[in-house]
């Protein structure tokens, strides 16, 4: 083999390995964008959802009474006194349109389902739509209703863009 042989071959080694290299980092980089991108969505999500969920169980709402007028409601929430729901409230929220309370409690871009259940199994509310979608966060909290323990879930999502 003459050097001028030699030095072609190694250069064409060296291009396979640099090619498997660069190939792998950029494997690499796109795993990481995807991860980033990931956890951006859920942050999000995460990010509308504990503020909308805590609103919902520890404020009276805007009015604070709100209930008794619920066409003049602001911001519609559930608390009554010391960590207890409103029966009032509970029933009025339930009867309240869906986009207003999506966009009363800062969920514009996403959807949500509202569920209050007792400890025991009661369902008290269950308001939205239906959980969809690669992204979804649910947020749960306790509260009293009517002197029981109560589970109050609030699970969003991204909307889908059809």
């Amino acid at each position: 083999m003459s050097k001028g042989q030699a030095i072609l071959l190694d250069f064409v080694f060296a291009a396979f390995i640099f090619s498997i290299v660069f190939a792998a980092i950029m494997l690499s980089l796109r795993n990481i964008q995807d991860n980033l991108d990931y956890e951006e969505k859920v942050w999000r999500i995460q990010h509308a959802a504990i503020p909308a969920v805590d609103i919902l169980v520890k404020s009276g709402g805007v009015p604070v009474d709100w209930e008794l007028n619920p066409a003049q409601a602001r911001i519609p929430a559930l608390a009554g006194t010391g960590y207890g729901l409103s029966p009032v409230k509970v029933a009025a929220l339930n009867n309240l349109d869906y986009e207003f309370v999506k966009q009363s409690l800062g969920l514009d871009g996403f959807e949500y389902k509202l569920v209050v259940q007792t400890i025991d199994g009661e369902t008290v509310v269950s308001k939205g739509m239906r959980e969809q979608g690669d992204f979804v966060v649910g947020t749960t909290r306790l509260a009293f209703y009517r002197g029981r323990i109560a589970r109050v879930r609030l699970t969003v999502w991204e909307e889908e863009n059809e």
